[in-house]
């Protein structure tokens, strides 16, 4: 979100990049995980320079604020088809409860609808 806003902006991302790529790089490259966990990729990934981590944190930064906007779900939950819904269910527990001749067990809706 940072990158919206013009330069303060842009120095403020590059700022949390830069101050996440440390422990990032640190740990990748100085304490080995990239070698030891990630052997099968090519060397040149197994020990990446920091200011590459920097760079592939503000790409990142950048993605994550794109994607959303490509890709949205919206879903939409209204009491009146939740009330319906529910009115739907307890019908059907009625049916069922007319339909048998003797019952064992009376079937009741399990909970009253709260409004």
């Amino acid at each position: 979100m940072e990158n919206a806003l013009p330069i303060l902006g842009w120095f403020i991302s590059f700022a949390v990049s830069v101050s996440m790529s440390i422990p990032f790089w640190f740990c990748w490259t100085i304490c080995g995980l990239g070698k030891l966990y990630f052997y099968f990729l090519p060397e040149r990934y197994q020990s990446i320079p920091f200011w590459h981590c920097v760079g592939l944190g503000i790409i990142i930064s950048i993605l994550l604020a794109i994607i959303p906007k490509i890709v949205s779900v919206k879903q939409e939950v209204t009491n009146e088809k939740a009330a319906e819904a529910y009115e739907h269910f307890c019908a059907l527990i009625r049916k069922k409860n007319e339909e048998e001749e003797q019952p064992t067990e009376k079937v009741e809706c399990p909970i009253p609808l709260v409004e």
